[in-house]
């Protein structure tokens, strides 16, 4: 007569699942274990700045549904990042919320806002000026430099 060992699996499919395996063979032996255990974890999601740029820029998203022709409805599942979005969408709300498409997926206008705006009012050829009184402002950080 031959002995067996066993050892339940449960899991949600099923109420358990036993696996059997002679005496003569441990339960860690790796030949028996043929499966290898994967993490099941949820990938977390992007941090975009739709609704960020949208409530900085003091619009609701009814006035943002009609600037870029959608529904209220996937407006806000694109800004909780439930619905995804193409490009020609982003381009529109990028239109819509006066910004650059990089700055709905990089910069979060709380921290960065004001100075991409402002950034953006100077000319080209004023750019140079407003950099050197930047420099010239004192470090606050109690560094020079």
């Amino acid at each position: 007569m031959r002995i067996y060992s066993a050892r339940l699996n449960f899991s949600q499919d099923e109420f358990f699942s036993a696996t059997y395996w002679p005496d003569e063979v441990t339960p860690w032996d790796n030949s028996i274990m043929s499966k290898k255990v994967t993490p099941r974890l949820k990938r977390s999601r992007p941090t975009y700045f739709f609704r960020a740029w949208r409530d900085h820029r003091g619009l609701t998203q009814e006035q943002v549904a009609e600037r870029v022709a959608m529904s209220v409805s996937s407006i806000s599942q694109i800004e909780t990042g439930a619905q995804g979005f193409t490009d020609s969408t982003l381009m529109a709300f990028a239109e819509a919320l006066n910004v650059d498409p990089g700055d709905l997926l990089s910069r979060d206008p709380l921290i960065e806002g004001t100075i991409i705006d402002l950034l953006r009012l100077i000319r080209a050829k004023d750019q140079a000026m407003v950099l050197n009184v930047l420099r010239a402002l004192p470090d606050r950080t109690g560094t020079q430099g």
